[in-house]
């Protein structure tokens, strides 16, 4: 039989979705299932998987909602405000604090 070791900071804990076991699975296969998204089960036997989105893909498709936001929004200030709008005058005054 060989012996596994592993470095109790390698462990991360994981909830099962269906009974709220707590797991510890090394960060390694987390890690592996993440990146492929194979089942596992948990010890009363629940099929669990990780979701096909990864943490960066999560991360990446909320960066661009927030940058898609703020641009419908500085699209409706220019709309609605003649001449320079207010968020042209703080950002002038934004780059005047920075010396830019």
């Amino acid at each position: 039989m060989t012996d596994i070791k592993v470095n109790i900071e390698d462990i991360r804990p994981v909830t099962c979705a269906t009974c709220d076991v707590l797991i510890w699975l090394p960060a390694t296969f987390i890690s592996k299932r993440k990146e492929d998204h194979k089942g596992f089960y948990c010890p009363n036997g629940h099929a669990m998987h990780f979701p096909l989105e990864t943490d960066a893909g999560y991360q990446t498709r909320m960066l661009r909602a927030s940058i898609q936001r703020e641009e419908t929004l500085r699209d409706q200030l220019k709309r609605n405000m003649p001449g320079k709008s207010v968020f042209d005058e703080l950002n002038a005054k934004l780059l005047a604090f920075l010396g830019k």
